[in-house]
């Protein structure tokens, strides 16, 4: 959750352990570098040009190392040489980035082990001490109690990460809708909204946004927002999308609100309603396509509507979609009470 925080605790391992550096790490073998890094205070100090180089993945020299980690015995703290298959640390062979970090710090051996045991990725910490082959049987146990937890730790905060990444890029989508969309909770107080919403709200045509919550300009389009909000939960029945339309005081025709309940079948039923709201006479966001999509008519409605933007009269449609004149009369009267449209002129600039 602070990723901040990390150094921190390589340095309070520095401290406890008497290691003269700490680092923890992801590295990704894929892109042979390590895609998160944290250390203790005193390699930052006096190397920050090795650690760029274990970031950017240029320490090639030093993939040999991430190679035996990949294979080792995970949450087992080892020495360097135990881990490459060396007698000891004086027959490890040459790495020139190893041998400048150990100078560096004033370290004389470099001891670590794999966090995870499972992904892609390697989860790992490495210690630099001033000692060479023999481990202090305390610092061994110690360790070994502690890795689990940071093992834990780490892959806890590449989840937050992901989680966030996600987060983040679902919100300039959100915001990058052509047209209003809000998610509000069951009673309509509302969670989050995008960019086109708040506009529409300030404009104050047809709603405002007060209090963290949705009023209509008309109140008798209240009640029908809410249950249309209300409605698309779980109440008597299976969730559902529900319509409404709301007028508007310049005279122009009503907006159309689809009210649909927000999913989810890991967390169970969630109690968010996520709200859109087109506004029909916005040529450059809205057509006869996109309301198609936005669910509001039947096809068989669409079908209707299209023959009457061609001039058909109502026996006319009726004749060729082999319906009756009453049948043909009842499905305008509905697209007109969807769309609130009092006269057929309304319905045709629809």
């Amino acid at each position: 959750m602070k990723p901040q925080l990390w150094d921190e605790v390589c340095d309070q391992i520095v401290a406890f352990s008497g290691a003269v550096n700490c680092n923890i790490f992801e590295y990704e073998p894929a892109a042979k570098r390590c895609v998160s890094l944290h250390g203790s205070e005193n390699l930052k100090l006096v190397a920050p040009d090795l650690r760029l180089q274990l970031v950017d993945g240029s320490a090639s020299e030093d993939n040999g190392i991430y190679d035996a980690l990949r294979q080792a015995e995970p949450l087992k703290f080892q020495t360097e040489a135990f881990l490459i298959g060396a007698e000891n640390n004086a027959t490890i062979p040459s790495n020139a980035f190893r041998d400048a970090i150990l100078e560096k710090t004033g370290a004389v051996s470099r001891n670590g082990a794999r966090l995870n045991d499972i992904g892609p990725h390697l989860d790992a910490i490495a210690l630099h001490l001033r000692q060479a082959d023999n481990l202090p049987v305390d610092l061994v146990n110690t360790m070994n109690v502690l890795m689990p937890v940071i093992g834990k730790s780490i892959e806890t905060s590449r989840i937050v990460r992901t989680l966030t990444r996600g987060y983040g890029a679902l919100l300039d989508a959100f915001e990058l809708l052509d047209f209003a969309a809000v998610i509000c909770e069951a009673n309509g107080s509302l969670v989050i909204s995008n960019d086109r919403f708040r506009a529409m709200a300030h404009d104050g045509d047809s709603f405002v946004e007060r209090d963290g919550a949705i009023l209509t300009r008309y109140a008798s389009d209240q009640p029908l927002l809410d249950k249309a909000i209300a409605s698309s939960r779980h109440q008597g029945g299976p969730p559902g999308d529900a319509y409404t339309t709301l007028r508007r005081r310049s005279g122009k025709l009503p907006l159309v609100a689809k009210a649909a309940p927000i999913r989810d079948d890991h967390l169970g039923a969630s109690q968010l309603t996520l709200l859109l709201i087109l506004d029909p006479e916005d040529d450059a966001r809205m057509n006869a396509k996109g309301l198609e999509a936005f669910g509001l008519l039947s096809p068989a409605e669409l079908a209707v509507c299209e023959m009457l933007v061609k001039g058909s009269q109502t026996s006319e449609i009726s004749t060729v979609r082999d319906t009756s004149i009453a049948t043909t009369r009842s499905q305008i009267k509905s697209v007109s009470a969807k769309l609130r449209c009092t006269s057929r002129l309304d319905l045709l600039r629809l």
